[in-house]
């Protein structure tokens, strides 16, 4: 058995750090587990597509078991559902759902001549599809309704496990 454990936030310097980790992890038998250990933050959605990509073509796919600690919270949430692995729960983890949220002036949403200039239909886009995956894992009506309102949502252990289900039952 092998272990890695990631602590961290969605940024550029812990996941370049994480992915050589894993990189460099070499299994001695093709049934050896490799646990990856998992809480954080969240962060950059960029930096969770980017790691959801690693994951689905890692050579050692079929041996991870991914295991929830402390927190999972926002893009970190979205990652643990969305990853495509074995999953293990073994601590009380809370997780912290929200809607997109990019701090950014309304000048910067609209100037294509600002160096953080975000096209308001991509953006648009990005906060429908992560409504659309918390309906499809099964957010209530009444989660839904926090989150809309542009409050973060918390959730714990026992939730967490019913929406894993929920997400592998439709093979998300």
């Amino acid at each position: 058995m092998k272990s890695i454990l990631f602590d961290n936030s969605f940024e550029l310097e812990p996941i370049s750090l994480f992915l050589s980790e894993l990189n460099d992890i070499t299994l001695d038998e093709d049934d050896e587990p490799l646990y990856v250990y998992f809480t954080s933050s969240g962060g950059r959605a960029d930096y969770l597509a980017m790691l959801l990509h690693y994951f689905e073509n890692y050579h050692y796919k079929d041996n991870i078991i991914l295991v929830p600690l402390d927190c999972l919270n926002s893009c970190a949430f979205e990652f643990f559902i969305k990853a495509n692995v074995q999953k293990e729960f073994i601590y009380e983890t809370s997780c912290l759902l929200h809607s997109l949220d990019l701090a950014l002036s309304y000048r910067e949403l609209t100037d294509n001549s600002s160096s953080s200039f975000v096209n308001k239909k991509v953006m648009d886009k990005m906060v429908k599809d992560r409504e659309k995956f918390y309906i499809n894992i099964g957010l209530t009506k009444k989660e839904l309704k926090v989150i809309k309102e542009g409050h973060d949502l918390t959730i714990n252990i026992k939730r967490l496990k019913e929406l894993t289900k929920n997400a592998e039952k439709i093979n998300l």
